[in-house]
């Protein structure tokens, strides 16, 4: 899906067919056909739109699947979404 994706960048969305996926995150210098570090299945639900970040310390990384709420806020308030990764 983005192979390319590095520490800190942030992908546009990507539309998937509903249903049940694998994400994985190699290390940078890490020859593909390589165990990845990190790996996780996420079930893709139509109608949702969902973050994937990886999350917590160097020595212990993880993913996190996330629930985004993209629905505009009501008027004279505001949605702010705050990610350390």
């Amino acid at each position: 899906m983005s192979p390319n994706a590095g520490y800190g960048d942030v992908t546009s969305y990507q539309k998937l067919d509903p249903g049940t996926y694998v994400v994985s995150i190699w290390d940078a210098t890490a020859p593909a056909d390589t165990t990845p570090t990190l790996s996780r299945s996420f079930t893709a639900t139509s109608g949702k739109a969902q973050t994937i970040a990886v999350i917590g310390t160097a020595s212990a990384p993880r993913l996190a699947i996330l629930t985004d709420d993209l629905p505009p806020p009501a008027a004279g308030s505001a949605r702010v979404r705050v990610l350390s990764a």
